[in-house]
């Protein structure tokens, strides 16, 4: 008789697999196949969960670390806000 692994070991296990598949960065295209939306990721990242530690021109890169907290939180539960409508900055909005 096997004893089966618990969530925590489970979930060890899962962190691992994912960090030899990504290494210790995740880039901003590779967000939608862990999050499983790119909704998901977006609204994540526009509530303050997931901040770049790269940002660039047309890139941005995330710790992996980072990552799995935010994924962790939205598994335990959390609800992500909605998306934020991009309306018009204060600046464009002054220039009327």
């Amino acid at each position: 008789m096997t004893a089966e692994p618990n969530a925590t070991v489970l979930a060890t296990m899962v962190e691992a697999a994912v960090l030899r598949a990504y290494g210790p960065w995740v880039r901003a295209s590779q967000l939608p196949a862990l999050f499983a939306s790119w909704d998901l990721a977006l609204r994540a990242r526009q509530a303050g969960w997931l901040t770049p530690i790269v940002r660039g021109h047309s890139r941005a890169i995330y710790r992996l670390a980072d990552v799995l907290a935010c994924l962790r939180r939205i598994e335990a539960g959390e609800e992500v806000p909605p998306r934020r409508k991009m309306g018009r900055t204060k600046m464009q909005a002054r220039q009327r």
